[in-house]
């Protein structure tokens, strides 16, 4: 597994936009973490209307 160097932890606080800068390695995994489930509800969400878009059409065909 390849260690992430602090540096690279955390975004600029100069960058307009950025977030603070995780205080430990928890801090950065909990962020990761919240994230990712972000990402799955993200997807999720996109998935159940990929879903529901062709039945709704096809009943409004019939």
């Amino acid at each position: 597994m390849k260690m992430v160097s602090s540096d690279c932890i955390g975004a600029d606080r100069s960058e307009p936009g950025s977030r603070r800068r995780p205080e430990s390695f928890d801090d950065y995994a909990d962020e990761v973490l919240r994230t990712i489930e972000a990402a799955f509800v993200i997807v999720r969400r996109a998935s159940l209307k990929v879903e529901k878009g062709p039945k709704m059409q096809l009943r409004e065909t019939i």
